[in-house]
C-alpha cells in the first residue's frame, strides 16, 4: 500500500506500524520500505507496540523507524507524535477528524472487540459452546484477542482495560499460567471491572 500509493503520486503522511503481523514482522516491513527508496524524510514510521524495553526501541530505529509509541496508546502521546512527524498532503485542506470515542461506528467496532475477548475466555473455559476440542488454539484465540484489545482500549476512554489486556497478553506470550482455569477465570474478571467502569 505504501509503495502503490508513492507509485501513484498519493503518498502517505506516517505509518503507525504494528510489530505483531502475519507473515512478516513491522521490523521487515519497515526495511522493505525503506529498502524500496521511500525515505525517513519522505515517510515517517512510528512502531506501535507493547514492547518498550531500550533494546526494543533500538532495533525500530535501526530497521528505519523515527520514533516508538508503547501500547496502551494515550491520545496525548499520538497527538504529539503525529504533529511532530506527519508530513501534511500538499494542496488539501485539513479537517479536524472525528474523534474515536465520538465515532458510532467506531465504538460498535470496539464494543464488538471487547465481546470477542470474553467470548474467546468463555471458550477457552469450555463455557457457551462446550469444551474446547483444541486447547491451544483456544488459548491462541485468546491473547489475540487480548492483543487487539489492548491496543485500542485507552482511545474510547477505557485505558485500565487496555493495560489489563496488554498485561494479560504478555503472561500469556511467556507462557505463565496458560490454559489453567483459575488464570482464565481470573482473567476474565479482571476484564469485566475494567470494561464495566465509565469512562
Amino acid at each position: 500500500m505504501v509503495q502503490d500509493a508513492a507509485t501513484h503520486g498519493n503518498p502517505f503522511g506516517l505509518v503507525l506500524m504494528d510489530m505483531q503481523m502475519p507473515d512478516i514482522d513491522g521490523l521487515v516491513a519497515t526495511q522493505r520500505i525503506r529498502q524500496g527508496g521511500i525515505a525517513p524524510t519522505t515517510l515517517p514510521i512510528i512502531a506501535l507496540t507493547a514492547n518498550a524495553y531500550a533494546s526494543d526501541i533500538e532495533a525500530c530505529r535501526a530497521a528505519g523507524m523515527q520514533d516508538h509509541l508503547a501500547k496502551p496508546v494515550r491520545l496525548s502521546a499520538l497527538d504529539h507524535a503525529v504533529r511532530r512527524w506527519a508530513i501534511p498532503p500538499t494542496g488539501v485542506p485539513t479537517e479536524a477528524p472525528l474523534p474515536a470515542s465520538a465515532d458510532p461506528e467506531l465504538i460498535a467496532q470496539f464494543e464488538a472487540r471487547v465481546q470477542r475477548t470474553f467470548t474467546a475466555l468463555d471458550i477457552a473455559l469450555g463455557e457457551n459452546g462446550g469444551p474446547t476440542t483444541d486447547p491451544k488454539r483456544a488459548i491462541d484465540d485468546v491473547q489475540e484477542a487480548l492483543h487487539l484489545l489492548a491496543g485500542t482500549a485507552a482511545f474510547f476512554g477505557k485505558a485500565d482495560l487496555g493495560t489489563i489486556a496488554a498485561d494479560l497478553d504478555e503472561q500469556l506470550g511467556a507462557g505463565h499460567h496458560i490454559g489453567t482455569a483459575a488464570f482464565l477465570q481470573a482473567a476474565r474478571a479482571q476484564l469485566r471491572a475494567a470494561a464495566a467502569e465509565s469512562v
